[in-house]
């Protein structure tokens, strides 16, 4: 028996590209740059009409990537080969050889940061800032969909754990997670491939600053954790941990006269660095200081 549909016809069978729903808006697998892969195939087949084709950032990708190819196919410059520098900057963060460049930005939009601060802690304008987030993370009306963002834009860490080797992700994660006060200690804490002077809209004293870094690093070796037991060396590094929360426990129950046994540190791998060794510099009020603590904490 037949279970085609009436008037469906066998020789001319639909085109894929039909069922091909990640462009709709409503779908939970769309990608956070879903234009500019919209416009790439655009131009490399037939597509089907679509409401997703007529948007305007979807055209104007389109006319970038079209325009590009002259460029690359002719010695001599064409009138119709016009450059469209904010996009071209735009693309330039997301095509860089460091995927930090990118994954800092990505982290202040996730932690719903506004375009103009975005533009003036990373150094770009407004309008590259707006166009890398239209076409290359689409993410700000889904920050409410936890599991959106979770698996379609931070992806494989939130399944098979985070490292400190991917900065980026534990970037993207607390500033989620956490929003963007945290992410400003966190990018202090854990600054990529260059050392950052502690950011001056988060005013604290040297202490406060020296209490945040402490749970900040805390908070990140926590997520870092290895899922498997595989070495000695992740053995140790679950130990240390243990012996830096046992410390703080005891430290906290010291008024009420309650003690507990700590593990030895001469007994814990120097390999694994959970010390706070960072020189503090100068953060909010008492207030946010004691709360991003608390946040931080709870993420560990």
């Amino acid at each position: 028996m037949s279970t085609q549909p009436p008037g469906a016809s066998v020789a001319q069978p639909p085109d894929e590209n039909d069922g091909d729903l990640t462009w709709m808006r409503e779908s939970p697998f769309r990608p956070p740059d879903w234009r500019w892969r919209l416009a790439r195939l655009s131009l490399e087949e037939k597509l089907p009409r679509r409401p997703q084709l007529r948007d305007r950032w979807v055209r104007r990708c389109a006319k970038f990537m079209r325009a590009d190819r002259v460029r690359s196919r002719s010695c001599r410059p064409r009138r119709r080969a016009s450059s469209d520098a904010i996009l071209s900057d735009a693309a330039r963060i997301r095509f860089a050889s460091d995927p930090l460049i990118a994954a800092e930005l990505e982290a202040w939009i996730l932690a719903a940061s506004h375009p103009e601060f975005i533009a003036e802690r990373c150094n770009l304008s407004v309008e590259v800032v707006a166009a890398y987030e239209a076409v290359f993370f689409d993410v700000r009306p889904y920050l409410d969909a936890t599991g959106y963002i979770f698996h379609r834009v931070i992806g494989r860490p939130i399944t098979h754990g985070f490292s400190l080797d991917d900065l980026g992700s534990i970037w993207r994660f607390f500033g989620y997670m956490r929003g963007r006060h945290t992410l400003e200690v966190l990018l202090y804490t854990f600054p990529g491939r260059e050392p950052r002077p502690w950011p001056a809209s988060f005013r604290a004293t040297p202490e406060e600053q020296a209490r945040l870094i402490k749970a900040c690093r805390g908070a990140v070796f926590a997520r870092c954790l290895p899922r498997d037991l595989s070495s000695v060396r992740d053995l140790k590094q679950i130990m240390e941990l243990l012996s830096v929360l046992e410390a703080k426990r005891e430290e906290r129950s010291r008024p009420l006269g309650v003690t507990f046994p700590l593990l030895s540190s001469e007994d814990m791998s120097p390999a694994i660095d959970v010390v706070e060794r960072d020189e503090p510099v100068p953060s909010p009020t008492r207030s946010s200081e004691v709360t991003i603590v608390a946040t931080l904490q709870q993420t560990a």
